[in-house]
């Protein structure tokens, strides 16, 4: 059996049994017809930036992962950036998402100083 056929049937395996599950679960809980949103759902407005953020470092980091653990060349990188024979960048999908996040970290990070900032400086009445 083949390293690829090894991990085939686990994985698959995996993903039906958390398929069903989770539609188990909606069809107990939500009536037919009826939506809920899922991203910030319990969050709070000022939190979902920093939600969202996380989300993304975390599915780019483990895309990275599952492509290190599935192939012995590593992560594939194949979005080229460059002018020319000027190259800057080689990147893929995840470390856009990784990126993406950490800028929205950074982003929430800021917002959360300033509006402290702002509220320790205003003297009290």
């Amino acid at each position: 059996m083949t390293s690829k056929a090894r991990w085939f049937w686990p994985l698959a395996l995996a993903l039906l049994f958390t398929d069903c599950a989770t539609k188990r679960a909606v069809e107990h809980r939500l009536a037919v017809g009826e939506t809920r949103p899922v991203v910030g759902h319990r969050t709070q407005p000022s939190e979902r930036l920093r939600l969202i953020g996380v989300a993304l470092v975390a599915g780019g980091a483990l895309g990275n992962l599952v492509d290190r653990i599935r192939s012995s060349a590593g992560v594939v990188d194949f979005i080229d950036v460059g002018i020319a024979n000027v190259r800057f960048w080689t990147f893929n999908v995840a470390d856009m998402g990784i990126t993406a996040g950490a800028v929205l970290l950074l982003l929430a990070l800021g917002r959360k100083t300033h509006s402290r900032g702002l509220s320790a400086s205003q003297p009290s009445a």
